[in-house]
């Protein structure tokens, strides 16, 4: 992914000349002004081992828990602990996503039938469990996976929501 975002392989590797779309050479061929910054790259992942990967490269790191009960909190724990400054990053920054069901007491009872990986319930008790995780996660950001075709999560509001333990 770097290597294509750069355009900047080794000569001698087989991806050496391949164009990424879009990429720097589309921005030559149609005289688009070159970006004066690259995209963040950020490590995501359900597992420790993405914790180590995203410490040991000094990116940003993105627990996916809505994918199931993992240990996030050990993740995240060995990410901040194990972080290592890059020319990216210079201390840890992460970003937790869970999803999110707002619903009727009904619904609730048939949601926990399927799934622990959600947070659901009223407006103010998916607000207050997104306040426990990221107090216990310690992340920077939550963001949300909302779930559901209901369209009852105002997205204004909810969209991405900054935690402020930074």
């Amino acid at each position: 992914m770097l290597g294509f975002l750069g355009n900047d392989f080794p000569e001698d590797h087989p991806y050496r000349g391949v164009p990424a779309v879009p990429g720097p050479w589309q921005q030559e061929r149609n005289r688009v002004p070159q970006a004066n910054s690259r995209a963040d790259i950020w490590i995501p992942g359900s597992s420790i081992y993405s914790a180590h990967l995203a410490a040991r490269l000094g990116r940003p790191y993105a627990f996916a828990l809505q994918f199931g009960s993992a240990d996030i909190l050990n993740a995240m724990r060995i990410y901040r602990e194990n972080f290592r400054s890059s020319p990216f990053l210079d201390k840890p920054y992460s970003l937790v996503s869970v999803g999110v069901v707002q619903a009727t007491f009904r619904e609730r009872q048939i949601i926990e039938e399927y799934t622990d990986r959600v947070n659901h319930g009223t407006t103010a008790g998916v607000a207050q469990g997104l306040e426990e995780l990221a107090g216990q996660t310690r992340v920077d950001e939550v963001l949300l996976v909302v779930q559901g075709t209901r369209g009852v999560c105002n997205h204004a509001q909810w969209n991405c929501w900054q935690t402020s333990t930074t």
